[in-house]
């Protein structure tokens, strides 16, 4: 079912009914309520309609269509890897995947471990290998072997180490999971890998800049365009600072163009904003 993005009525009908919003005001448990479809690129998938990511998957055909139109413009698809930090149940990895890209999916819960492999199990011809880890900083990750993360229910999109992150009347979810830098995770299957350019997606609820602070060899080595959703929280600033280090550290800066249909206005990004992607570049790429 695609959902027809001009009709007004229709699109109140679908946010009303989207279990991220039904969450915020209830507190009564909802069964899962399973479904086959098939995206855009023809991936095949099992969606579960109680699930924000799966129902908007089942409206419209695609989670986040950002990564696919950028890594589109990139280059063809032995031309570019892909890397999925917090791949969920791998909507958009599949999709990416599904039109030839090489693609590593990272994602930390068993529960949309399981669920992704059911769905790649749809989808055997994929060159898609995953990852079980959260992921982490250098700093992060010396100190600790395993985190918490809080899955609010109807949201598995929205976990995070932060316990806080995405409110609910429902009690979050608890689970204690491995964690390890990118450079070790990744390192590997880029190093024997043939491509000419690298595409960082990095979704982790407010962990962004950690998952950057332990891919230091891959951004010195590979030079990636980086995709993070930005929502910054109660700190804002503190973020912001954190974001403006980063870039410098690594030679990086904010690209206003982000994909041929989205775009962050030149020195309009606002800090205290959600941005559902913004795209940082290396300086040396125009």
């Amino acid at each position: 079912m695609l959902l027809k993005t001009d009709s007004h009525q229709l699109r109140r009908v679908y946010h009303f009914y989207d279990p991220n919003n039904l969450r915020r005001f209830s507190s009564i448990s909802r069964r899962r309520i399973l479904v086959r479809s098939t995206g855009k690129q023809g991936e095949r998938v099992e969606l579960d309609l109680n699930e924000h990511i799966d129902y908007r998957f089942f409206f419209f055909g695609f989670f986040d269509d950002v990564p696919r139109t950028l890594i589109g413009k990139m280059g063809k698809a032995n031309e570019v890897f892909f890397i999925d930090v917090g791949a969920n149940v791998g909507l958009v990895s599949m999709a990416i995947a599904a039109e030839g890209y090489k693609t590593l999916a990272i994602e930390p819960l068993s529960v949309n471990i399981d669920r992704f492999k059911k769905n790649l199990r749809l989808n055997p011809a994929l060159d898609l290998e995953i990852i079980e880890s959260a992921v982490g900083s250098y700093s992060l990750t010396s100190d600790h072997k395993f985190i918490e993360i809080f899955t609010p229910p109807g949201n598995s999109g929205a976990s995070s180490s932060s316990k806080g992150w995405n409110p609910s009347f429902q009690a979050s979810v608890v689970q204690r999971v491995r964690i390890d830098t990118l450079d070790n995770l990744c390192l590997p299957s880029l190093d024997s890998s043939k491509f000419s350019d690298l595409l960082l997606k990095i979704d982790v609820e407010g962990m962004e800049m950690e998952v950057i602070g332990g891919a230091t060899k891959i951004l010195e080595k590979y030079r990636p365009r980086i995709l993070i959703e930005w929502k910054p929280g109660q700190n804002a600033l503190n973020r912001f600072q954190e974001l403006e280090i980063t870039l410098r550290t690594f030679d990086y800066r904010l690209s206003p163009q982000i994909s041929l249909n989205e775009s962050v206005p030149i020195g309009g990004f606002d800090p205290y904003l959600n941005y559902e992607n913004i795209l940082l570049m290396p300086n040396e790429l125009s």
